[in-house]
C-alpha cells in the first residue's frame, strides 16, 4: 500500500550538503508491523517524516494506495496527514491545557464529526485503550503510559491506514513499554500498517514482522522476521480537513486563561487606548455632523461652478443708501421722492428688459430674482422664500429634489421644525397640516437689511395650502432653527404673490400724524420678524477668538447686506471670460448669495472643522497603532512559547488556516473584551468631558449641542473599527505560525 522509490533529503549545513535520507527504496503493505532501527543520525525519524507527510522529500517519489503524492499541495498534504496518518510520539505529543477526552476530540474535529459523535467516538478509543477512567485529568495529571495510549488513541481516531510510531517507548518503563508494543501489534493485526522507528532491537525481533535498519541515510538490511497478514489495499482517503470553530474557539480561550498574566497586561494595555478611540471618533462624528449642518454656507455651495449671483450693489455701496435713508429718518426729513426712488431700487434692481438681456449673455441659461416675504402663520412669523422652477431643483440648496414642488401648486413648504412651531415643540405627527389650508399674512416684501413694511390690510391675509413637509436633518439646534425660520414657495407662486402689491403697498417705517403741530410724525418703528440666527450672534469666547459661526443674515442694525437683492444666475459650459465681463456690467458679481462677512465667516468655520477633523483623525490612527502592535506582539511571543502545539496540530491534520483562525480568535477575544469594558468606561468619560466643555464655553446654549455629546453612530463606528482592526491584526502573527513546516515545529521543546 506504500512504496518509497529513490527517496533523497538535503539538508544545507554550513556550506556543506547533508544527505539525511539518501537514495531509499522501499515497499510496505497493510497489516505489517515495521521497525526501523539504526543508530542516532542514521536518518530514522526523517525518512518517517517523508512517509507522514511532515516533510517533502528533495527528490523521489512516495507513492500511497497507487496515489503519487510527488504533486500534492499543502491542503493535499494536510487531507492525506488527516485521513490516513495516525502519529504517535516519543514525548507524547498531547496538548497541555486539554483533557485526555479533548485530545482526541481535536483530531476527530478535524473531520466535520458533531459533538455527540466526537465524544462517543473519544470514550470508545480510552475504553479499548483502558483509561476511560481518565478522560478527564489534563495531561500532567497522567502517567507516562497513560499519555502514550491517549496518544495512540488520538492516532487511532480517524481510522487512519498507516500508525507511524517514532521511539513510542523511549520514555517508558520496561512493564509499560510491553503493553505499549503489545498495543501496536493488536493494531498491525487488524489492518494497520504500523511504522515504528526505534533503538531497541530486542523489542523490535519480538514484536515486529520486518525490520529495516538505517545508517548514514541508506538502507543496510532489510529483514523479514515473520509472517504477517495480508490486507487488500483500498483507495485513498481524500477527505478535506477542517477544524471546527468551536474547538478553535475553546483552544484560543485555553490559551488565554492559561496565560493569565499576558492576558491581564494586554487587556489593561487595549483599554485606555480603546476608550481614547471611542472619545476621539465620537467627537469626529459630531463634528462632521456641524460639518453638514453648514453646508449651505460652505465651499459645496459657494464653490458651484453653475451657479453665479448678481446685484446692483456691494455691501459698501448699499449701507452708504442705508446710512442715508436713516439719518433722513432720524432727522424726520421725508422726502418722498428719495424714499420712493430707494423703494423702487430694492423692490426691483432690475427691470424685465435688463433680466431678459442678461439671460442672453452666451452660457447664460436663466436668471431668477431671490424674492422673500415676512409673513405669519398660525401665530409664528417665517420668512417665505421662492424656489426656482422644477427643472432648476438641483440649483436649491435646501430642499432636496424629492420635496420640491410642482410650479403650478399654489402653496408653501415647511420644514418639520417649522411644523413644530405652528403645533408645539413636542408634536411627534407633523403631518397633521400637510394638505390643509391655512391663513397667511404677508407683512412685507423683503428688500434689504431693514424691513419694507406694508400697508396692513385684507389683500395682505390669503388662504394658502401647505403642500409638503421634509426633514432638514440638522445636527444642531441653532441650524434647526434657521431651517424652522424658513419656509418656501414654487416661484410662479411667489411671483403671483409678489404682484399682488405696487410700491405703493410699501413703506420703510410706520409712521402716524400727531395731533400736535409741533410733534409732527412719530416714526413708530418697524415691524420685526424672530430672527432664528440671534444664538450667532450671540458672542461666545469661541467667536470672539476666532470670529466662528458668525453669519449675519440679516438685521436692522447690520451693515449692508444685499443678500435678497442678489440674482440667481443658472450658467452652463458655454459660459466664458467674456460672458463673466458681459455680466459684470450689471453689477457685482460673486458665487454666494450671502454677503462677504458671511461667506467669510462660514469658510473659516468649516476651515477650523476641518483641522479638528484632520488631527482627530490622525490621533485616531496613532492611539489605534498602539494596541494594534502591542496585540501583536503579545501573539508573536505566544507563538514561541507554543511552536509545539502548533506542530502537533498540523501533525493531525489540521490546515493552515486552522491555525491561523486560532490566533485571529486570541486576537478577537481580546479585542472583544477591552471593547466591551472600554466602551461601558467611555459612555459616562464622554459624558463628563462634555459636562466640562459645556460650563466652559456653553455651547450646547449657543449651538444647540455639544460636540461631546453621545454620539451611537460614532461609539458604534469605533468599536467595530478598534475590535475588527486589533482581531486582524491577530492574522499577522499567525499567518507566520501557518506556515511553519510541522518537522521543524515539533523539534521544539
Amino acid at each position: 500500500m506504500l512504496e518509497i522509490q529513490n527517496i533523497t533529503k538535503k539538508y544545507k549545513l554550513k556550506q556543506k550538503t547533508v544527505r539525511a535520507v539518501d537514495n531509499i527504496s522501499l515497499e510496505f503493505n497493510k497489516g505489517e508491523f515495521v521497525s526501523i532501527l539504526g543508530l542516532s543520525g542514521s536518518g530514522k525519524t526523517t525518512l518517517v517524516s517523508q512517509i507522514g507527510g511532515l516533510d517533502k522529500p528533495t527528490e523521489g517519489k512516495l507513492i500511497v494506495n497507487g496515489v503519487d503524492t510527488t504533486l500534492f499541495k499543502s491542503r493535499e498534504w494536510t487531507d492525506y496527514r488527516k485521513n490516513n496518518i495516525g502519529f504517535i510520539f516519543q514525548d507524547f505529543n498531547l496538548i497541555s491545557h486539554l483533557t485526555a477526552k479533548e485530545n482526541i476530540e481535536i483530531s476527530l474535529s478535524l473531520s466535520g464529526l458533531s459533538p455527540s459523535q466526537k465524544s462517543e467516538r473519544a470514550e470508545e478509543l480510552l475504553d479499548m485503550m483502558g483509561i476511560l477512567d481518565q478522560k478527564d485529568q489534563l495531561p500532567k495529571q497522567l502517567s507516562g503510559g497513560q499519555k502514550q495510549r491517549v496518544a495512540i488513541a488520538r492516532a487511532l481516531s480517524n481510522k487512519p491506514d498507516i500508525i507511524l510510531a517514532d521511539e513510542p517507548t523511549g520514555a517508558l518503563d520496561p512493564d509499560t513499554s510491553v503493553q505499549i508494543m503489545n498495543i501496536l501489534q493488536s493494531l498491525a493485526e487488524q489492518g494497520h500498517l504500523v511504522i515504528m522507528v526505534t533503538h531497541n532491537k530486542y523489542l523490535a525481533r519480538d514484536y515486529s514482522t520486518r525490520i529495516v535498519e538505517l545508517e548514514d541515510g541508506k538502507v543496510i538490511s532489510n529483514e523479514e522476521i515473520r509472517e504477517y497478514t495480508k490486507y487488500e489495499d483500498e483507495v485513498l482517503s481524500q477527505d478535506p480537513s477542517s477544524l471546527q470553530f468551536g474547538t478553535a474557539l475553546k483552544i484560543a480561550y485555553n490559551n488565554l486563561k492559561i496565560r493569565k498574566k499576558s492576558t491581564i497586561f494586554s487587556l489593561i494595555s487595549l483599554i485606555p487606548s480603546m476608550i481614547l478611540i471611542f472619545c476621539i471618533l465620537n467627537l469626529v462624528f459630531n463634528i462632521e455632523g456641524y460639518k453638514e449642518d453648514f453646508r449651505p454656507l460652505s465651499k459645496s455651495i459657494i464653490n458651484r461652478k453653475d451657479m453665479l449671483y448678481v446685484t446692483p450693489y456691494d455691501d459698501t455701496k448699499l449701507e452708504w443708501k442705508q446710512k442715508g435713508i436713516y439719518a433722513d429718518i432720524a432727522r424726520k426729513n421725508f422726502d418722498e421722492d428719495k424714499v420712493n426712488n430707494f423703494k423702487k431700487q430694492i423692490l426691483e434692481p432690475y427691470s424685465e428688459e435688463q433680466i431678459k438681456e442678461i439671460e442672453e449673455i452666451k452660457g447664460v441659461d436663466k436668471v431668477f430674482r431671490n424674492m422673500y416675504f415676512d409673513v405669519e402663520i398660525e401665530g409664528s412669523k417665517f420668512i417665505l422664500v421662492a424656489l426656482p422652477p422644477k427643472e432648476y431643483a438641483k440649483y436649491q440648496f435646501d430642499i432636496s429634489e424629492d420635496n420640491y414642488p410642482k410650479d403650478d401648486e399654489e402653496g408653501v413648504i415647511l420644514s418639520y421644525g417649522a411644523l413644530k412651531t405652528i403645533l408645539g415643540k413636542y408634536v411627534k405627527d407633523t403631518n397633521v397640516l400637510v394638505g390643509q389650508d391655512v391663513e397667511m399674512k404677508i407683512f412685507n416684501y423683503k428688500g434689504v437689511a431693514f424691513h419694507i413694511n406694508t400697508y396692513f390690510d385684507k389683500r395682505h391675509i390669503i388662504n394658502t395650502k401647505i403642500i409638503d413637509s421634509f426633514n432638514s436633518n440638522t445636527k444642531t439646534t441653532l441650524m434647526n432653527n434657521y431651517y424652522s425660520g424658513y419656509i418656501y414657495a414654487p416661484y410662479n407662486y411667489a411671483q403671483k404673490l409678489k404682484d399682488m402689491y405696487s410700491s405703493n403697498d410699501y413703506a420703510l417705517v410706520s409712521y402716524e400724524i400727531s395731533d400736535d403741530p409741533e410733534v409732527g410724525l412719530i416714526v413708530m418703528g418697524s415691524q420685526r420678524i424672530s430672527d432664528p440666527l440671534k444664538p450667532l450672534r450671540e458672542k461666545t469666547s469661541l467667536q470672539d477668538n476666532y470670529e466662528l459661526f458668525t453669519f449675519k443674515e440679516y438685521d436692522n442694525n447690520m451693515k449692508g447686506n444685499n443678500y435678497s437683492l442678489r440674482h440667481l444666475v443658472i450658467t452652463n459650459d458655454k459660459f466664458d471670460e467674456n460672458s463673466l465681463n458681459a455680466l459684470k456690467k450689471y453689477g457685482i458679481v460673486s458665487n454666494s448669495k450671502f454677503d462677504d462677512f458671511t461667506v467669510s465667516s462660514a469658510n473659516k468655520t468649516n476651515k477650523y472643522i476641518d483641522y479638528t477633523l484632520f488631527i482627530a483623525t490622525i490621533s485616531s490612527v496613532i492611539i489605534m497603532l498602539i494596541p494594534t502592535l502591542l496585540v501583536c506582539v503579545i501573539l508573536y511571543i505566544s507563538i514561541l512559547l507554543r511552536t509545539k502545539e502548533i506542530g502537533i496540530l498540523k501533525s493531525i491534520g489540521a490546515r493552515n488556516k486552522d491555525i491561523l483562525n486560532i490566533f485571529t480568535l486570541e486576537s478577537g477575544i481580546l479585542a472583544l473584551t477591552s471593547g466591551i469594558v472600554s466602551l461601558i468606561i467611555s459612555i459616562p468619560l464622554i459624558n463628563y468631558i462634555k459636562d466640562i466643555i459645556e460650563q466652559k464655553y456653553r455651547l450646547e446654549f449657543y449651538l444647540g449641542s455639544n460636540p461631546m455629546e453621545i454620539n451611537i453612530i460614532g461609539i458604534l463606528v469605533a468599536f467595530i473599527i478598534s475590535v475588527s482592526l486589533i482581531t486582524v491584526i491577530g492574522l499577522l502573527p499567525g499567518r507566520k505560525a501557518s506556515k511553519l513546516q510541522p518537522n521543524e515545529l515539533l523539534k521544539h521543546n
